[in-house]
């Protein structure tokens, strides 16, 4: 079910975003990061989008986020110092 819901999130950005081909940077928490080591690969040879994924713990995401670092996608718990 996981590797599902990863794979369709993923999917359903990079057709969204109009590009033939595409990197999509995503933070992933451990858990995720594990899934698309099994699925990134077939998702990137069967697309043409390149997935570049940095794993850690959410507070360091929002960290990274607040400072203005782009991103396409983030699978990671909140962190109580993201700012909405």
């Amino acid at each position: 079910m996981r590797r599902l819901l990863v794979l369709s999130a993923i999917s359903l950005l990079a057709f969204t975003t109009g590009a033939a081909s595409a990197e999509l940077k995503i933070f992933a928490s451990r858990a995720i990061w594990t899934v698309l080591q099994e699925v990134g690969p077939t998702f990137e040879r069967t697309t043409g989008h390149k997935l570049n994924v940095t794993t850690g713990l959410s507070p360091a995401f929002a960290k990274r986020i607040n400072a203005g670092e782009p991103f396409d996608l983030m699978f990671a718990p909140p962190a109580s110092s993201m700012r909405t």
